[in-house]
């Protein structure tokens, strides 16, 4: 899950992906986030609790409509949860099964 998650956020932001056994680094002008594998991985309930969150992320884009596109097309899947006013923002779940929340 480490590489497929780097893979995402790598293509969604933009930015360089490095890899090695069990981790991965997504980074950009000294910015920085990691990916650490985990044996048996439960993904997220969001919005339930039975597994919770392990991290929240907020991207600040432009253009909603544009992102939500794009993320999807990245192998995300629309949760449609709390999209457009008057929160301004729409929550995908990634291709590893957690969730992020763009507005």
């Amino acid at each position: 899950m480490a590489d497929a998650s780097a893979a995402f956020y790598g293509a969604m932001l933009d930015w360089t992906v490095k890899s090695s056994p069990g981790w991965a680094d997504v980074r950009s002008d000294g910015q920085c986030i990691s990916f650490q594998q985990v044996d048996g991985y439960t993904p997220p309930d969001w919005p339930g609790q039975k597994v919770p969150q392990q991290m929240h992320l907020d991207v600040v884009v432009d253009d909603l409509d544009a992102a939500e596109e794009a993320v999807l097309k990245l192998g995300a899947t629309s949760m449609s949860i709390s999209r457009g006013p008057p929160s301004g923002c729409f929550s995908i779940r990634r291709v590893t099964r957690s969730v992020l929340c763009r507005e």
